[in-house]
């Protein structure tokens, strides 16, 4: 409880969660970003994420059918 940060940012893992909620209690803000190999489905955690995160982005197209309030942002490319 010494840390206090005022904005958390996660790509995923499960155990991200429990500090999700806790920043939600503290009225902190969250970022999170769907991991990039999810591309037709999202994931468990990001099906919880999309609730208490602040921002959600996505980075495939179709992932805007299961969280369409999602910031899509592309990968950058060395092409």
């Amino acid at each position: 409880m010494r840390e206090r940060p005022s904005l958390v940012i996660s790509t995923g893992a499960g155990v991200a969660l429990p500090f999700m909620i806790l920043s939600k209690i503290f009225l902190r803000k969250i970022i999170y970003i769907e991991l990039s190999c999810q591309i037709a489905k999202p994931s468990k955690t990001g099906r919880v994420a999309y609730y208490l995160a602040d921002r959600f982005y996505i980075q495939h197209e179709p992932l805007k059918l299961f969280y369409p309030n999602s910031i899509l942002v592309k990968r950058f490319s060395n092409d």
